[in-house]
């Protein structure tokens, strides 16, 4: 894989101008707010059903096919809007789309991976991955403005003609990535000798190491509430007083500070290991964890329009913080394959987020929305002081 090709598919990945305005398009064509929630659960379904048999297959047969085919899945779903006059095309469409995220899923960062490591260039991993999501982040902040505009004074069926371009765009340069799977190699040499073998090597490396246990837990359950969070954002920016527009500004700042936090990750990092001297990448990622916890008690806290950046702050950090906690999982990848283990984790959050949802439908009977935030800070809070213990145990245990 060429890293530039990398950075380009990226951006071109998430330019999608039907993105801020789809919802808008099932409205036109007569869908109830009812219908528009069923579509988004049957986007989710292939996702959660074919996560892990997709990580597999990328890795015993072509993560390069599998990310092409999924961005065309994509294209494809886009397609048939254009054509769509009720809820059965956009339904075929969400089926469409999630089976191509299912695809790309762990394929890109594995194949990624690997290819900086036939370079022996995979120490600069994290900082490539932070690159590639600050253009995602940036395609997605143009994509979310520009999409309002179309919509607005050309139509909802010019930015699925746009979507569909930039999607194939971003099939074109995926098929021209090189494949570059060590695992496959290992496959071939017969050491691994069925998927289910794929499956179990994978999840044993989750589950059998604790302080990779653990930080695959920080990044489920910590680092992974910033997603459930981001589902309640317009509401949140709508308590500091936004307009309906404000609330769409907002989102694309809150867009572009989450792609400035993939970005500075590696650099933050340091500053932070540098700052408080600090050796180890865990306690590093606890502190930062726990500086996002403060931007949400000082959102909860100060009811003003004003702290909404301290509040934006808490999904940069979260960025950064990923795209630290992946850096590290992959390098810890020896025998395993990769995109399985990345799907594994995936699934887990996925799950955690549908449950995590139903969870705060029941919590919002009893508190307002800024309310909500200090519950979050709370709650964040205490998984991260307990997997701060967990991991010290481990470590004097080791000792």
């Amino acid at each position: 894989m060429n890293i530039k090709k990398y950075y380009v598919r990226q951006f071109f990945h998430e330019l999608m101008p039907i993105y801020p305005i789809y919802s808008l398009l099932f409205q036109s064509k007569g869908l109830s707010v009812q219908h528009i929630s069923l579509l988004l659960a049957i986007w989710s379904l292939p996702l959660v059903l074919l996560e892990i048999p997709t990580g597999v297959l990328s890795d015993r047969w072509s993560r390069r096919n599998m990310i092409t085919l999924g961005s065309f899945f994509k294209a494809s779903c886009y397609f048939l809007w254009i054509f769509s006059e009720g809820f059965l095309l956009f339904a075929i469409g969400f089926v469409l789309w999630g089976i191509g995220e299912a695809f790309i899923s762990g394929a890109e960062e594995a194949l990624l991976y690997d290819s900086l490591k036939s370079q022996d260039k995979e120490d600069i991993f994290d900082q490539v991955l932070g690159k590639g999501r600050f253009l995602a982040g940036t395609g997605n902040v143009i994509a979310s403005i520009a999409g309002g505009f179309i919509g607005m004074y050309g139509g909802y069926q010019y930015a699925l003609y746009l979507s569909v371009i930039t999607a194939l765009l971003s099939t074109a340069i995926g098929f021209g990535y090189k494949e570059v799977n060590y695992y496959k190699q290992r496959v071939i040499e017969k050491i691994h000798k069925d998927s289910g073998d794929t499956f179990r090597n994978a999840l044993l490396f989750l589950t059998s190491n604790m302080k990779i246990l653990i930080f695959s837990l920080l990044a489920i359950f910590v680092i992974g509430f910033a997603g459930v969070l981001d589902e309640y954002d317009p509401l949140i920016a709508k308590s500091y007083g936004l307009s309906i527009a404000g609330v769409g500004i907002w989102a694309s700042i809150r867009f572009l500070l989450m792609a400035l936090g993939g970005y500075l990750s590696h650099g933050l990092q340091k500053a932070v290991k540098k700052l408080f001297r600090i050796k180890n990448r865990f306690y590093t990622l606890i502190l930062l964890c726990l500086s996002a916890v403060a931007c949400l008690i000082w959102a909860g806290v100060i009811r003003n329009l004003f702290i909404m950046g301290i509040y934006g702050l808490y999904y940069l950090i979260m960025s950064a913080s990923e795209v630290q906690v992946e850096d590290y999982i992959q390098k810890k990848i020896e025998d395993e394959g990769r995109a399985t283990v990345h799907s594994i984790l995936s699934l887990s959050y996925n799950l955690y987020g549908l449950a995590a949802c139903g969870a705060i439908a029941i919590l919002f009977h009893w508190i307002d929305i800024q309310e909500f935030l200090l519950w979050v800070a709370g709650y964040i809070t205490l998984l991260v002081f307990g997997l701060a213990i967990l991991y010290y145990c481990k470590s004097c245990k080791k000792g």
